[in-house]
């Protein structure tokens, strides 16, 4: 019975659930406007037994700091039609809330037959077409096995730009392939963050099982602990 209570109470601390909402501000511009760019911003605040954190109102603020920081202003230049998406994930002890801010980057022309939307928009548009089953805009991701940064745009199929804090807590952004990120949180091929995986050690002939803790799961590997060590495995066929 207390094997039972003991496992019941690992699958409760390792288990999140999550919702999402959103809202739209929509602007009223001229006709003679180009859409140039979108622009991405995204905070996050954790509220442990519901103490701490950021406010929603300065959640927000602080997202859209950050999405001028990562796209700002050039002349003849505003943000318009912003987006607000919260997400927010549930833990036995803790709430986290993740906001991104979206907004168009658009500038102002005299010609009244100018194109509406320029080359990068539209690449930007086609890259927002980007799926993959793992990662999105605003996730949580680990690198370099422990490092930590936050998905804010998807340059192609096979990279992501993400932000993260240097160690003097200042944000920066980078590039990065979307295989050498990790979730540590999304269950991914039939693993779960938390969870014991079993995998093979070993020579082909000499081959042993081993089992560690998945710390967190990528697109073409993911992450074991085993006692303090963390390591990189290949997915099992």
């Amino acid at each position: 019975m207390k094997r039972i209570v003991f496992t019941l109470s690992i699958v409760l601390l390792i288990t999140s659930c999550a919702s999402h909402y959103g809202i739209v501000s929509t602007t009223t511009l001229p006709k003679n406007i180009v859409y140039e760019d979108i622009a991405f911003g995204v905070a996050q605040t954790k509220h442990i037994l519901g103490i701490g954190g950021l406010s929603q109102d300065a959640l927000v603020f602080e997202a859209k700091r950050e999405l001028m920081k990562n796209r700002p202003l050039k002349p003849n230049e505003e943000y318009s039609n912003f987006t607000v998406d919260f997400k927010k994930t549930y833990w036995p002890f803790y709430i986290q809330t993740k906001v991104t801010v979206s907004a168009d980057v658009v500038s102002f022309s005299d010609n009244t037959n100018i194109t509406p939307f320029s080359e990068n928009y539209k690449e930007k548009l086609l890259r927002g077409n980007i799926t993959n089953d793992l990662f999105s805009i605003g996730d949580t991701i680990l690198y370099n096995k422990t490092k930590r940064g936050t998905i804010i745009s998807f340059v192609n199929s096979n990279t992501v730009r993400i932000a993260y804090r240097t160690k003097t807590d200042k944000v920066r952004t980078k590039n990065m392939s979307i295989y050498d990120i990790y979730s540590p949180s999304k269950a991914y091929r039939n693993c779960v963050p938390g969870e014991i995986y079993t995998y093979s050690k070993g020579s082909d002939e000499k081959a042993v099982s081993a089992n560690g803790r998945v710390y967190a799961l990528g697109l073409n590997s993911l992450i074991v602990k085993v006692g303090n060590e963390l390591i990189v495995l290949q997915y099992e066929q």
